[in-house]
């Protein structure tokens, strides 16, 4: 199990740039630390926390690395996205600019 007040205590004692963090367990937020309600530029930070989400997710059997991102999002949003069928095993090596000229 995660010492969460160790972690936090590694990330002050050396002054590690980090805004926010939550930690949840079956759904359920269990610790938090900083800000995590404000809103920073993460810039490519994010391609890897989305890596490791999908790396998670196809893991444990929840996504198909050969469907579309569209398959994983809720009705109500894809209408406007109908178009785009960008494949997740796709994402791994694209940049902004490569998804804009798709």
């Amino acid at each position: 199990m995660m010492d969460f007040e160790a972690f936090v205590k590694d990330i002050i004692d050396n002054k590690l740039n980090v805004y926010g963090v939550e930690v949840y367990e079956n759904g359920i937020l269990t610790h938090s630390f900083g800000d995590t309600e404000g809103i920073h530029d993460l810039y490519s930070a994010t391609k890897t926390i989305t890596s490791i989400a999908a790396g998670i997710a196809y893991d444990e059997g929840k996504i198909d690395l050969d469907e579309t991102v569209l398959t994983y999002l809720p009705e109500d949003k894809v209408y406007y996205l109908e178009g785009n069928k960008i494949i997740i095993a796709e994402m791994r090596d694209w940049n902004s600019q490569k998804m804009i000229e798709r």
